[in-house]
């Protein structure tokens, strides 16, 4: 009994090749399109690795835009606190003063 088992196997696996083969020419197409969006998925998974790179620069460029921003800001606060504070002590000198000098006949 052992030996007609061995020999069943031995057609099953003849029989199971035979079909397998059979699934693999008929399966050519499908793998071909598995192939394509396998190739479509990759491009994607690129555009979208080399759009994440696109926005690090992006963000990188605007944090330096922010950054020249905020000196350039900072540069204006000091010159209109500059120029605030020197136009009062100007204003308070001159009507300080201005009372002490004599009056034009």
């Amino acid at each position: 009994m052992e030996g007609d088992d061995a020999g069943d196997l031995r057609n099953e696996s003849r029989q199971g090749n035979e079909f397998d083969l059979g699934l693999t020419d008929a399966m050519k197409p499908l793998m071909k399109i598995q192939s394509e969006i396998r190739d479509l998925l990759r491009a994607k998974l690129q555009s979208e690795t080399g759009k994440r790179e696109m926005e690090e620069e992006e963000l990188e460029i605007r944090n330096d835009w922010k950054l020249a921003a905020a000196v350039i800001d900072r540069l204006l606060l000091i010159v209109f606190s500059i120029l605030f504070v020197g136009g009062t002590v100007i204003f308070f000198i001159v009507f300080a003063l201005a009372p002490h000098s004599p009056l034009p006949p």
